[in-house]
């Protein structure tokens, strides 16, 4: 998921005037003005709304363990490298997977 927003740059100054560094921008004033039942059908109405929610059956999960991780120093492709950096928070994970997937078909087809 490539980041939406583009990236800002601001000054110390800048950053030393806002009250906290995650200031909200939300007009509260509007949102309190809204009566609560029009309030819950826009909620009700969001299409990001409950996106990435499971419904997972926990019973039935095997704990997998699986090597520990080393690190490294590996030189890769600087537009792979943005690519995976550009998925968000979490990215090197992604990339492991990527290779353990890699790994093991590759492991399986070997015999």
């Amino acid at each position: 998921m490539k980041n939406e927003k583009p990236m800002t740059r601001i000054t110390s100054e800048e950053l030393k005037s806002r009250k906290t560094l995650h200031e909200s921008r939300t007009d509260w004033g509007k949102v309190d003005a809204i009566p609560e039942d029009e309030l819950n059908r826009l909620i009700a109405d969001d299409p990001d709304e409950g996106k990435g929610v499971l419904e997972i059956d926990w019973s039935k999960i095997e704990p997998v363990s699986r090597p520990a991780k080393k690190m490294v120093n590996l030189r890769l492709d600087s537009d792979m490298l943005a690519w995976f950096r550009d998925t968000g928070r979490g990215y090197q994970t992604r990339m492991n997977a990527v290779l353990r997937a890699y790994y093991e078909q590759a492991k399986d087809a070997r015999g």
